[in-house]
Formats: structure tokens, C-alpha cells, sequence
């Protein structure tokens, strides 16, 4: 099983302090247990964590215990520059999630932003065969980490 958080929940799920990090404690429960796998890559999102020097270092710590996959940056990229050709909609600007979606073939969003929600879920973003992810937003989602449809459906990448 593999998740995708969105840069904007990356502090929420590491930081103890956050204040909102009980929302998202059982997440971070999850993956302590080794039963998930992160997975991020391409070039914008990596940028954007990069620029949250406090967690990239974290996350730098979690992938060298094998607790984060790191996706083929020119892959990412591509399906990027594929979903910006096909969307052009102002509200919209996490292209970069879809592709990692599509790449790494996750089925599970860590996500609150309300804007792009509604197309990280168009169906018509992805090839068939590709679902829409389900997404976590806060405590009352925390369900979905235990749902049977993710336990044994990770993509290629955390196999």
C-alpha cells in the first residue's frame, strides 16, 4: 500500500506540535507500523518540499529506512505535462498529485485542499484502468487506512 500526501499536509502528519496533527496522528501511526509506503516524485513537487528544509530532511531520514518511494522524476514530469495540456482550469493547480497518482498507481490521498479535490477526482484525468484516489482529510477518514481495497492494490512502485 502506498499514499500520496499533498505538500500542504506534509507538516500536519511529521509535526507532534502541529496543531491540527491529531487529524492526522493515525496516518503517521500507519506508516510507523510498515504498513504504507509514501510516494512522491517530478520535479514540482519535489521543489515544493525542498523549500520545507525541517521536513525534506525527515523525509530524506524516512526513505533511507525505506518508508518513502521516490518516483522516476522524468516519468512524473511527463504525465505532468500531459494533464496540463488537457486542464486548464485556474482553480486547479495539483497536476503534480495526479501524475504521481497515475505513475505510482495509488489509490489513497493525504489532501484538504478543497479547490483541487474536485478535479484530483475527474475521472476523465486518468487512463483507464486508473481509479481517482480516495482521500483522507481528517480523523473521521481514518477508516480508509484499513480498508481491504488498499491493503494488497499498491502500484509497481512499492512492490
Amino acid at each position: 500500500m502506498c499514499i500520496v500526501i499533498d505538500v500542504n499536509r506534509v507538516p500536519s502528519v511529521l509535526n507532534p506540535k502541529s496543531s491540527d496533527h491529531v487529524e492526522f496522528q493515525p496516518i503517521l501511526d500507519w506508516i510507523d507500523r510498515r504498513r504504507t509506503k509514501i510516494v512522491y516524485g517530478g520535479t514540482k513537487y519535489t521543489d515544493e518540499l525542498s523549500k520545507m528544509k525541517r521536513y525534506f530532511a525527515i523525509l530524506t531520514e524516512m526513505k533511507r529506512a525505506g518508508i518513502i518511494e521516490v518516483l522516476d522524476k522524468v516519468t512524473v514530469d511527463l504525465e505532468q505535462a500531459n494533464i496540463n495540456q488537457r486542464t486548464t482550469h485556474k482553480n486547479f493547480n495539483d497536476q503534480a498529485i495526479v501524475a504521481i497518482i497515475i505513475v505510482s498507481r495509488c489509490r489513497l490521498l493525504c489532501s484538504n485542499d478543497t479547490s483541487s479535490l474536485t478535479f484530483v477526482r475527474a475521472r476523465n484525468l486518468y487512463p483507464r484502468g486508473i481509479e481517482p484516489p480516495k482521500i483522507y482529510r481528517d480523523r473521521r477518514d481514518r477508516r480508509q487506512l484499513y480498508h481491504r481495497q488498499f491493503t494488497n492494490r499498491c502500484g509497481p512502485c512499492c512492490r
